[in-house]
């Protein structure tokens, strides 16, 4: 009912805010190792536009390629909280995305941490 509907949708929105956060620092920690940090960010545009189900849903995308992608942030940002807003998710499902949503945002959170590490490292070699 309404109950399920706001806490599923709620907490859907909740992690892609994680998500886009983490992918927006790691996305920044970039200009440690770039001048120019406009590349990696036009690229990820490019695939947050075309495969994140901003302009479409994404479950449109043939089945091998929504497999994948449920294994990436870009899912997560805004496809997953829009597919659950469309009723397009299943309570099992849902549970099932919840869950590989929590180790995707974890594996990026811990690539972040390891753009930074590498950073500070890089700038303390340096003596900036």
């Amino acid at each position: 009912g309404l109950v399920w509907y706001l806490v599923s949708y709620g907490s859907s929105l909740a992690l892609a805010l994680a998500c886009n956060l983490v992918v927006r620092i790691g996305l920044g920690l970039l200009a440690f190792d770039m001048t120019q940090t406009w590349g990696p960010e036009l690229l990820f545009m490019s695939l947050f536009f075309a495969f994140s189900g901003v302009v479409y849903p994404v479950d449109l995308l043939p089945a091998p390629v929504l497999s994948v992608l449920g294994w990436t942030p870009l899912f997560y940002m805004q496809g997953f909280p829009n597919l659950v807003a469309i009723g397009r998710v299943s309570h099992a499902e849902w549970l099932s995305y919840c869950g590989r949503g929590l180790l995707v945002l974890g594996f990026t959170f811990v690539l972040v941490i390891f753009l930074w590490r590498r950073g500070l490292r890089k700038f303390e070699a340096t003596g900036i």
